[in-house]
C-alpha cells in the first residue's frame, strides 16, 4: 500500500462508489425523503420546515460526526497486530475504516446542506423549487442517520470479528498443547 492508495478517493473508489449507492442506508434515505417530502410540498410548508428544522437537523449531524469518531478510536485502540493483519487478510480492514470515512462525508454534507438552505433559504426559494430544498434537508439528514447506525453495525461486526480470531487462536493453542 502507498500514499495514493490511501488518499479519500481512492479508498472510496476501492470501496465501490456502486456499492455506495446501493446500500441500505442510501436507498432508505431516498424513500424515507420522498414519503416526508410529498405531504410537505402539499402542504406548501417547504420554507417554514427549513426554518423550524435546519438547525436541529445541523446540531444533530454534529453530534452523530462525534459518534462516527468515537466507533472509529473504539475500532483502532481495540486492534492489535494480529487482528490488524488477519483483517488485513480477508480484506475487512481497509473496507471497515472506509465505512467511517464515509459515515463522516456523509455527516459534513448534511451540515452543510442544511446550512446553506438555512442561511439563504429565501434567496434560494426564489430560483428553486421548495420542494427541492425540503428534499435536499431530509435526504441528506435521513441518510446521516442511517449512516451512523450502520456504522453502529459494523463496530458490532467488528466485534464479531475479533472474537472469532480469538476462538482461532485459543484453538490453535489448545491444539499445540495437545500436540505436547
Amino acid at each position: 500500500m502507498n500514499y495514493e492508495d490511501t488518499k479519500i478517493v481512492n479508498l472510496i473508489r476501492s470501496y465501490g462508489t456502486i456499492r455506495i449507492f446501493k446500500s441500505q442506508d442510501f436507498i432508505g434515505a431516498l424513500i424515507i425523503s420522498i414519503l416526508l417530502t410529498i405531504p410537505i410540498i402539499e402542504w406548501d410548508k417547504s420554507l417554514e420546515f427549513i426554518e423550524l428544522l435546519s438547525p436541529l437537523f445541523i446540531s444533530t449531524a454534529a453530534v452523530l460526526i462525534a459518534i462516527c469518531i468515537a466507533g472509529l478510536a473504539i475500532i483502532v485502540s481495540i486492534s492489535d497486530p494480529n487482528f490488524v493483519l488477519w483483517l488485513m487478510e480477508n480484506k475487512k480492514y481497509n473496507n471497515i475504516l472506509t465505512i467511517y470515512l464515509i459515515s463522516a462525508i456523509i455527516d459534513a454534507v448534511c451540515i452543510v446542506t442544511n446550512i446553506i438552505v438555512l442561511v439563504c433559504g429565501q434567496f434560494l426559494y426564489d430560483y428553486i423549487d421548495g420542494g427541492i430544498l425540503i428534499w435536499a434537508c431530509l435526504f441528506t439528514f435521513t441518510y446521516c442517520i442511517l449512516s451512523t447506525m450502520m456504522i453502529i453495525g459494523t463496530t458490532l461486526r467488528y466485534g464479531i470479528y475479533r472474537g472469532e480470531l480469538l476462538k482461532k487462536i485459543e484453538k490453535e493453542n489448545n491444539e499445540k498443547k495437545n500436540e505436547k
